[in-house]
């Protein structure tokens, strides 16, 4: 409560899924998304950078380094005959506040008309500030976006996902074999079969070309979890050949195969997340920790908006 992993607590207080995205290094239309994560009820939180200087220094526009903030809302306004994307986002300090534009004292707000002015506005001190998205992505760093269910990732309400959930471990000498460079015993891991039937028209299309969402988290069962270590893990995707109908993989099929996705990379925290898209066949998904034989118990979801699950 006091200090730690947005993520971490989002899906502790909700048990939903929770999606990330590094604001400087994506694609995908953040703002859109926001705005049906919004409309879904979901929590959303973002943090900045820590900068060369001590965390929490707050820098000449009001926002603070190193610091975690909520988001609150999204609004789209129309100023001078343009359109303008807007996020809301809160200081949980209850002040502290952003004062570029669109801030509560900025000047932009007389371009718009009275009703988006009643329904944004504020000049209270409170730590809850508007500004434009190309600002909010240039002032954060990454965000944070948690909700009981993945529909908010289509742009159009036609389609819904399921989702399979498996929980696991990692003992050592039988299914701890670390990554994939250990390539004696990366294939003793945990190994999950799944199956894309088909792609939906809008992956088609490639209007919102992710069509899985592969989430692992490390499941400690010591109360006071801020005493457990976490491990560094991952996952890795690998393409499975029709031909082949083995029901665990052997050492060899890994030995000079790459994978086709993974999680971004072996990160020493509780959980980790990929949102991708993957062409129909089967695949085969690894979750493991970065060395062999670290021990502990896991818990893996898979998304999907099309196709079925069976596990190995």
């Amino acid at each position: 409560m006091h200090a730690g992993c947005v993520s971490e607590a989002l899906l502790d207080f909700t048990g939903g899924i929770h999606v990330y995205f590094k604001l400087k290094q994506t694609s995908t239309d953040l703002w859109s998304l926001m705005d049906r994560a919004a409309k879904a009820k979901a929590l959303m939180g973002c943090s900045t950078s820590r900068g060369d200087t001590s965390a929490n220094t707050v820098l000449p526009n009001g926002i603070v380094q190193g610091h975690a903030y909520t988001v609150t809302g999204v609004f789209k306004v129309t100023s001078q005959g343009e359109p303008v994307k807007l996020v809301r986002v809160l200081n949980p300090w209850g002040k502290g506040e952003w004062s570029g534009a669109w801030s509560d004292k900025s000047l932009l707000w007389n371009n718009v008309s009275e009703s988006d002015q009643s329904n944004c506005r504020s000049s209270a001190i409170d730590g809850e500030f508007w500004m434009s998205m190309e600002d909010f992505t240039e002032n954060f760093r990454d965000i944070d976006i948690c909700c009981l269910s993945p529909d908010f990732l289509n742009s159009s309400s036609k389609y819904s996902w399921t989702s399979t959930c498996y929980y696991g471990s990692w003992d050592a000498g039988t299914t701890a074999g670390g990554r994939p460079c250990n390539k004696e015993t990366f294939w003793t891991n945990p190994q999950f079969r799944i199956r894309i039937e088909v792609l939906d028209e809008e992956c088609a299309r490639g209007q919102c070309p992710e069509n899985i969402l592969v989430s692992l988290m490390q499941k400690h069962e010591n109360r006071y979890r801020s005493l457990v270590s976490n491990y560094s893990i991952g996952f890795s995707v690998f393409a499975i050949p029709p031909e082949m109908k083995d029901e665990k993989f052997p050492a060899k099929f890994f030995y000079n195969k790459r994978h086709v996705e993974a999680s971004e990379k072996f990160t020493k925290a509780r959980h980790v997340m990929n949102l991708f898209k993957l062409e129909p066949g089967e695949y085969l998904i690894v979750p493991s920790t970065l060395n062999p034989n670290e021990c502990a118990k896991f818990m893996l979801s898979i998304f999907l908006k099309s196709g079925s699950l069976k596990r190995n």
